[in-house]
C-alpha cells in the first residue's frame, strides 16, 4: 500500500511498544511518567508544560458487537456519574481527564464538563463481513480529535495526551499496525484472533492510502486519535504517547498522513 511506514527509528519505537504492549487500562501511571520526563526535558519546544489534557475517544467495533454491545455505554456511565474519582485521581497528578464519544454503542443525554459528544456513528461496521465504515466518517472522526485538540488549546493547555476506549479494538489497531508498517501480523494482533482470521479481513480491502485503509478496518476512536496527533503537531504542543495498540495505530496513521509529525514526536 501507499504511506508504508520506512522510517528505521519509527518502526523500533513500534517494535518496542508491541514487545512491551498494555491493554487499555493503566493509563495513568504511564501518563504520568510520561509528564514527567517531558517537564524535565522540555526538548519540544520553548517555555513549560502547562494545563495538561488527557483526550480519550471511544468508540465501539462492529465485530464485537454480537458478545456484548453494550460495554463501552456502561463503562463511560460509570466513569461520568458523581461518585467517580477517577478524574480526581488525574488532577492530583497535574492532568484532566476528557472523554469523547465518536462512536459508542448507545445515546448519551448531555455533554458535561468531563464529557462531550462527537457521534459519528453507533459502532462501526462487523470487518468480517463489509468495510468498518464510509471514508467520510473516518474523515468526520479525525476532525473531532482536531477540534477537540483545538478546544483544549484554547483553555491554554499545550500538552496533551490521548487513550482510546471501546469494545474490540484490538483487532483494527493491529491490522493498520500490520499494513502500515509490514510487522508480521502474529506479532500485532491480540490474543483472540489468529493471523488467518486477520488474512482473511484483509484480503477484502483495497485500501491505497491510509485514510482508505482506516476506513476499512476501523475504528472511529483511533481515526479521532490520529486526527488530534495531527492537530496538535500542528499547534505545536507537547504529545504524551503511551504502548496502547490503538494510539500506535493512531500515531502511525498521522506520521502516514504528515511525517514530520515522527520527527517533532519520536526523533
Amino acid at each position: 500500500m501507499r504511506n508504508r511506514i520506512e522510517n528505521p527509528q519509527l518502526l523500533a519505537w513500534v517494535h518496542q511498544q508491541l514487545k512491551n504492549r498494555k491493554g487499555q487500562a493503566g493509563w495513568i501511571d504511564e501518563l504520568v511518567s510520561a509528564l514527567t520526563d517531558l517537564t524535565r526535558q522540555k526538548e519540544l519546544m520553548a517555555g513549560p508544560v502547562a494545563n495538561a489534557h488527557v483526550l480519550v475517544f471511544a468508540g465501539d467495533h462492529g465485530w464485537k458487537q454480537e458478545t456484548d454491545p453494550t460495554t463501552s455505554y456502561r463503562l463511560i456511565q460509570q466513569l461520568i456519574g458523581d461518585d467517580n474519582h477517577v478524574f480526581d485521581q488525574y488532577r492530583r497528578n497535574g492532568l484532566t481527564l476528557l472523554l469523547c464519544d465518536v462512536g459508542v454503542q448507545g445515546t448519551f443525554a448531555e455533554n458535561t464538563p468531563v464529557f462531550v459528544k462527537f457521534k459519528v456513528r453507533p459502532a462501526t461496521n462487523d470487518i468480517r463481513e463489509a468495510a468498518a465504515m464510509e471514508l467520510f466518517e473516518c474523515e468526520a472522526a479525525m476532525d473531532a480529535g482536531r477540534t477537540l485538540v483545538n478546544g483544549v488549546a484554547y483553555r491554554d493547555c499545550n500538552t496533551v495526551g490521548f487513550g482510546t476506549l471501546g469494545a474490540g479494538s484490538g483487532l483494527p489497531a493491529g491490522l493498520l499496525i500490520h499494513q502500515l508498517t509490514g510487522i508480521p501480523l502474529a506479532a500485532c494482533l491480540p490474543e483472540e484472533i489468529t493471523p488467518a482470521e486477520a488474512e482473511a479481513i484483509l484480503s477484502r480491502a483495497e485500501a491505497g492510502t491510509a485514510d482508505e485503509l482506516l476506513a476499512q478496518t476501523g475504528g472511529l476512536e483511533i481515526a479521532a486519535v490520529a486526527g488530534g496527533l495531527l492537530q496538535a503537531a500542528e499547534n505545536e504542543m507537547h504529545v504524551l504517547l503511551t504502548g496502547n495498540t490503538c494510539i500506535v495505530a493512531a500515531f502511525l496513521l498521522a506520521c502516514a498522513t504528515n511525517p514530520a509529525v515522527a520527527e517533532r514526536y519520536l526523533l
